[in-house]
């Protein structure tokens, strides 16, 4: 494989922003989470303060929160938190910005839809409806939603502390972050490393053994390919973080992107994904004279025929679930070609 091939492969992989921030906005109770989900926007209330009282209290000093936070309270005799509301009022106007990822949990925040912001300004809508489900809030900002109605009981733990901030908008922390970029995406750029996160579905527990034999093989898998292919990677190099909780998430971490990328193809074909092609290990085809289609044929002729399914008896009793990866190489497989 030339360096041509291995840099198109590279290219490929989302690469997250290290600028990018991460919200929970709430939706009223969940009353409004429909109508942000089906329409694309989040929303925040107190209309009777203007957009322009806003802006002018969008200062690097406390002068200008302070000012908002009077603006409130006259608006708003009976608010009791005048400069919280203010704060609210300038993070979702100023603060929430385009490319920032936003979190919004539905009623008793039993599913959480996660979604990109398209712009930054904030627009104004005049809506009259008689719909209670209809959100009457007028602020509000453009959301590409990636991930709907997900179960918040089925989310890693670690975010289960969001489902109780009772904030309207929340910044959500670091850690949190890594947590939803790979609900969004099983595989991405971020920090100059590369990530892999497999979720494991099995209902019961898992052997230790079983788990660790299983990616260590799959690591001197891949690196064998890459001594055959000129590709330097070194299986000591893969970080693992695995949520001990089954059904659970392990995910890989390296340096090395080509090497993430070759083991969540070679996760994809042993576990059996639903490829195009002429092999027995794949179901479809990769037209690709690539990575894709290199990495097929390592598979059909090696010759260890018991290695191969002892390895994919051991990932089918995970219950690795492939269906994402596999979606992100087809797209990898078109963008080569």
């Amino acid at each position: 494989m030339n360096q041509l091939d291995i840099q198109a492969v590279i290219d490929s992989v989302a690469n997250i922003s290290d600028k990018r921030q991460y919200w929970f906005v709430r939706t009223m109770s969940g009353k409004y989470y429909n109508d942000f989900v089906e329409n694309g926007f989040i929303a925040i209330g107190y209309d009777r303060v203007p957009l322009f009282e806003i802006s002018k209290a969008n200062t690097k000093d406390k002068t200008g929160s302070d000012i908002l936070a009077e603006i409130v309270k006259k608006a708003y005799p009976k608010e009791q938190r005048p400069a919280y509301i203010g704060n609210q009022l300038l993070d979702f106007a100023y603060n929430i910005k385009k490319g920032d990822i936003v979190l919004s949990p539905s009623v008793s925040s039993d599913l959480i839809s996660i979604g990109r912001v398209i712009e930054t300004p904030v627009y104004q809508e005049e809506i009259i409806s008689e719909d209670p489900s209809k959100c009457p809030f007028i602020k509000r900002k453009k959301i590409k939603w990636l991930k709907t109605n997900l179960r918040f009981d089925k989310i890693d733990p670690g975010m289960l502390h969001l489902k109780y901030t009772r904030r309207t908008i929340t910044s959500v922390d670091f850690y949190t972050a890594g947590l939803v970029d790979r609900l969004i995406t099983p595989l991405f750029r971020k920090h100059n490393d590369a990530h892999l996160a497999l979720n494991i579905e099995k209902q019961t527990n898992l052997a230790a053994v079983d788990l660790f034999e299983t990616w260590l093989d799959l690591f001197a898998l891949t690196e064998e390919f890459g001594k055959d292919h000129n590709i330097a990677i070194d299986r000591r190099e893969f970080q693992v973080k695995i949520n001990v909780q089954s059904p659970g998430t392990v995910e890989f971490i390296s340096y090395s992107v080509i090497g993430i990328v070759i083991l969540s193809t070679f996760v994809a074909a042993i576990v059996g994904a639903e490829f195009e092609t002429n092999t027995r290990i794949f179901k479809h085809k990769f037209k690709s004279e690539g990575l894709l289609k290199q990495i097929t044929n390592f598979l059909n002729n090696k010759s260890d025929r018991k290695f191969k399914e002892e390895l994919r008896n051991k990932l089918m009793e995970m219950d690795v679930n492939p269906d994402e990866i596999v979606k992100i190489l087809e797209q990898f497989n078109k963008n080569n070609n």
